[in-house]
């Protein structure tokens, strides 16, 4: 038994024991924590016998023997514990599968020389005393206060419903809680030690690996936008910087979500629903304020039976919608002692906005929301039963008028033989063609997929669909259209009724957006976003025609100095100079302005068509062409940085922009 591994945080304790080893004979090899003992084990060749300290920062000795103990090509290794608190901790050493247990004391040295003579006689573990040296030291009662304080707090984290885990610096994970284990589905042994980011599916690896790298500013937060997800549980992590020198460490706060997300979407799901079923409902439905009388929503339905938008329903009394007397008799239905599940019906009259007198029965509840009182009206139009038969022989004519007037393009299709067989004059106006010409074409010559087993006609029959879509009038000119279908059956024939809603004006209202999203208001040239999206774009055309370009980082010097002395209006000149400077290279680059006086340009080209030197000098040529288009009171200078993109040695234009910015600042430090 020659190679010893000696474990001690106690950089003096360790150093003595090493050196009585080497006066010895032994072969020592030491270690200054749990973790880099774990390093050496894993790297070197095995040693004969194991001493470790107990109390030790990030992974204790307890939970290094553990770990020893797990891996197999150890686990016939003596380990013998070494520790100052070994007598008021009653340390039972085969707990953590030691063969003993020596208290640090004055004759420390002479214990360990015993052992090691005792295993060289004899190879059985179990004839080697359990406690050595504990009549040589005295209980500290500060150590038992610690040690009490130390199961306290273990109980609390061992009994958390949030994961807890440390990491040092680097990442490595030095403590894990139980309901932490329990996440990653790995045992403590397995854990402790392991990479933080690691132990992540690959696709999250680098968002984690990013977020530790980030908690030099700040605590970081991981929230369910970022989808992280675990063995089928979705988590939610804070990330704490521990800054307690030497032993730094970072705090990770685990939370389960899966549950509160499976509830927000189960509560999503059944609000959907209760709107579908209250717009899509065939009576009218309208909600009072028990206590005011007014209406607080309603759907579709009512709206069409009271001839009125839910605009003007909602915030009015309900005495709009039938007389005062009758009002009191519906209010009337109710009082406070009311129960929830009661229902009133009666039948009425009620007026609507064009003076119409509409028969209806109506079905009336309570509801109790908060402290609020709501009652909830059904009112069915019993009027269709009265006038069945009027209604049966205008229906057509009542329903080619309305067709007629809708401003959209309705175009009805045989579901069988795929046809045209009616359609509304806005389709002829929209594709520049005689209703002659349209009705009796097959649908997929004008409005539809030229695939018909791209049909909108499901294998069952039914179908509904909402889609943008492009369609070609007579002469060829594309109009972005929303089209909205769905299968009605009519007397036993299938009939597929397409809507086309001309949303020309809309898309150009989109693209007004998009790029006033992506443009600085001030100098009128890119922002940070538009900047960003167009450069990777670029990025990306560079890597596949293996072109390169240059990327220029301009910085405006002094600004603080010019908005102080000469005002903001000053300093937004000069931002505007510079944009207009860079805009002048050529009508194909991409110019932005990063944020305050920080400016970017990406110029592309043939290869030997621009160069640094040339670059530099259009755009100092570029700035003073401008200066000289107004009388300037301060002197403008800039800072600049240029960098080459090679496409053979590809980077991120993350990078591209971090180096570009070093550039400009070694530049700005010179003209200082």
């Amino acid at each position: 038994m020659k190679r010893i591994l000696v474990i001690d945080n106690n950089p003096v304790i360790l150093k003595l024991i090493s050196c009585f080893l080497e006066r010895e004979g032994y072969t020592a090899q030491t270690a200054l924590s749990s973790l880099e003992a774990l390093q050496i084990l894993k790297k070197e060749e095995k040693p004969d016998v194991i001493f470790t300290d107990m109390v030790m920062p990030q992974i204790s000795g307890g939970q290094l023997c553990h770990i020893i103990r797990s891996m197999p090509e150890l686990q016939s290794v003596p380990i013998i514990i070494i520790s100052a608190i070994a007598k008021e901790a009653k340390l039972d050493p085969a707990e953590f599968g030691a063969i003993s247990c020596i208290a640090k004391g004055p004759k420390l040295t002479e214990h360990i020389l015993a052992i090691l003579k005792k295993l060289e006689k004899n190879s059985d573990p179990n004839l080697v005393r359990k406690h050595i040296g504990y009549g040589e030291v005295f209980q500290r009662e500060i150590s038992k206060e610690l040690l009490s304080v130390k199961k306290h707090y273990d109980i609390i984290l061992n009994n958390l419903d949030v994961g807890v885990m440390e990491l040092t610096p680097t990442g490595e994970i030095v403590f894990a809680n139980p309901f932490a284990i329990s996440i990653f589905g790995l045992s403590k042994e397995q854990l402790l030690s392991l990479w933080f980011p690691g132990i992540f599916p690959k696709t999250q690896t680098e968002l984690i690996k990013y977020t530790l790298n980030r908690l030099e500013e700040s605590i970081q937060l991981l929230e369910e936008s970022s989808k992280i997800t675990v063995n089928g549980r979705s988590l939610s992590m804070s990330f704490i910087p521990v800054h307690d020198p030497p032993n730094d460490s970072i705090l990770v706060i685990i939370l389960d979500i899966t549950k509160r997300l499976q509830a927000d979407f189960d509560l999503r799901k059944s609000e959907e629903s209760f709107r579908l079923t209250f717009e899509n409902s065939a009576d009218a439905i309208v909600w009072f304020n028990f206590d005011t009388g007014m209406i607080i929503n309603c759907n579709r339905a009512a709206e069409i039976l009271f001839k009125r938008s839910k605009n003007e329903l909602t915030g009015q009394h309900q005495s709009i919608l039938y007389s005062e007397d009758k009002a009191k008799i519906f209010a009337g239905l109710f009082d406070k002692k009311s129960e929830a599940d009661r229902i009133e019906e009666f039948e009425t009259e009620i007026e609507n906005r064009v003076g119409e007198t509409v028969p209806v029965k109506i079905s009336a509840a309570l509801s109790f929301v908060g402290d609020t009182t709501i009652v909830q009206g059904i009112f069915s139009n019993v009027s269709e039963k009265m006038h069945s038969r009027e209604k049966l022989n205008t229906t057509n004519e009542y329903l080619q008028s309305l067709l007629d007037s809708i401003q959209a393009g309705i175009v009805v299709i045989d579901a069988e033989s795929r046809t045209i067989v009616d359609i509304n004059p806005v389709v002829s106006e929209m594709l520049g063609l005689p209703r002659e010409q349209i009705v009796g074409r097959e649908c997929n010559t004008l409005i539809c997929s030229a695939d018909k087993t791209d049909c909108l006609l499901s294998e069952g029959g039914i179908c509904v669909e909402r889609s943008e879509q492009v369609i070609s009038d007579s002469k060829g000119r594309e109009i972005p259209v929303l089209r909205t279908a769905g299968v009605k059956e009519i007397s036993g024939q299938k009939f597929i009724i397409v809507s086309f809603i001309d949303i020309s004006e809309r898309k150009k209202l989109e693209e007004r957006l998009h790029q006033l999203s992506i443009t600085d208001e001030l100098t009128n040239i890119l922002n940070r976003r538009g900047f960003i999206t167009l450069s990777e774009q670029q990025l990306k055309v560079a890597d596949r025609r293996k072109k390169p370009f240059y990327l220029l980082y301009a910085d405006v010097n002094n600004m603080k100095l010019i908005n102080d002395t000469h005002g903001h209006s000053s300093g937004d000149e000069a931002l505007v100079q510079v944009a207009k400077s860079l805009k002048m290279f050529r009508e194909s680059d991409i110019v932005g302005r990063l944020g305050g006086d920080e400016f970017a340009a990406l110029f592309s080209g043939q290869s030997g068509e621009l160069t640094k030197e040339l670059i530099t000098k259009r755009f100092n040529e570029n700035l003073q062409i401008v200066s000289k288009q107004r009388d300037r009171k301060f002197k403008l200078t800039i800072s600049v940085g240029i960098i080459r993109y090679d496409p053979l040695n590809p980077c991120s234009l993350h990078d591209l922009l971090s180096r570009a910015d070093q550039l400009m600042y070694k530049h700005k430090l010179k003209r200082s």
